[in-house]
């Protein structure tokens, strides 16, 4: 019974400091405590992942820090995601093949393979780089100042080829 009462009050000490952004990676940079908007990508009955868009601002632009975290229900190489990134960027973009080149190699190392319940998160403040996580740690960056817009646009531009994932992830904070 000591000990029960003991776990119980040093977990109610510790919710201050658990307050926050429930991503551990947002911490210290945003500081909303429920995603600006969430939506899953579906495959007919499956669902690859679900996505969710972090950011403090009234309304999502590119000019506000914000965070883009996608929770995996199934598995996918590095190469696979990476492969798919490299097409979306073509499609929702005007990247150029060298481009694409010089962001390869940095994708592969920042986005590893996933299994289910993995959680990579991208996030952007305006001006600094894109820093990647893997379930709240740091995997990569790519500080090339062209890559963050089209990156991004692959699930928040008008050309993305997931239009409703993109309604739900910029519907806003719902009270």
């Amino acid at each position: 019974m000591r000990r029960s009462l003991a776990f119980v009050m040093a977990m109610l000490l510790a919710m201050p400091a658990l307050a926050g952004a429930p991503l551990p990676e947002l911490n210290g940079t945003l500081k909303n405590e429920t995603p600006y908007g969430t939506g899953a990508l579906t495959w007919l009955w499956m669902t690859a992942y679900d996505a969710e868009l972090w950011t403090d601002a009234e309304s999502w632009s590119m000019e506000s820090p914000f965070a883009l975290s996608l929770t995996y229900h199934m598995a996918f190489s590095s190469e696979d995601i990476v492969s798919r990134t490299e097409e979306e960027l073509a499609k929702v973009s005007d990247v150029t093949a060298e481009q694409l080149a010089a962001w390869r190699p940095q994708l592969q190392r920042a986005i590893p393979p996933v299994r289910e319940g993995d959680r990579i998160t991208a996030l952007y403040v305006p001006g600094q780089r894109v820093q990647f996580f893997m379930n709240g740690q740091p995997t990569g960056k790519i500080s090339d100042p062209d890559f963050a817009a089209p990156f991004f646009a692959i699930w928040l531009s008008e050309k993305t080829s997931e239009p409703g994932l993109r309604a739900a992830l910029l519907k806003g904070r719902q009270p």
